[in-house]
């Protein structure tokens, strides 16, 4: 299926693009997955997550500034080699209400060895929130 914003999509439990988006940290590159939340397949991608995603590719370097800022100011004891090896940006998800986050891989590997679900995730509108767990943030999603 195609959409005028998110282009090519197919669907697996919410919209997914087939392209990526280039997302650089510290000056290194990440290609992200880019989804909208629905319900069913019937349940399009809506004009809220459409224009949400057109302010999101307006803005990705602002974005990325945030990103570096959020993961520094909540691992303060990392350095920027180590936040850049150890977050992996994964997908960035628009809701139905046009809000959007990141879900970040943790790929600290005690905590995942402990803790599958140690992945973070960043939530960017209606202001920027911080989880600790992308579960955490999935719940208010769905």
């Amino acid at each position: 299926m195609f959409d005028a914003e998110f282009g090519i999509i197919h669907f697996q439990n919410h919209w997914q693009a087939v392209n990526q988006i280039k997302l650089t940290l510290w000056n290194k590159e990440h290609y992200i997955y880019v989804c909208a939340t629905a319900e069913d397949e019937e349940d399009q991608i809506s004009d809220l997550q459409r224009s949400s995603f057109l302010k999101f590719k307006n803005s990705i370097q602002s974005v990325e500034k945030s990103i570096e800022d959020v993961l520094r100011e909540n691992f303060p004891d990392l350095t920027e080699l180590e936040l850049s090896e150890r977050f992996i940006p994964g997908r960035v998800i628009f809701s139905r209400d046009g809000n959007y986050g990141i879900c970040i891989a943790d790929n600290n590997d005690l905590d995942c060895a402990i803790q599958p679900d140690a992945d973070i995730a960043i939530e960017f509108t209606p202001e920027i929130i911080f989880y600790d767990s992308q579960e955490e943030y999935l719940s208010f999603l769905y």
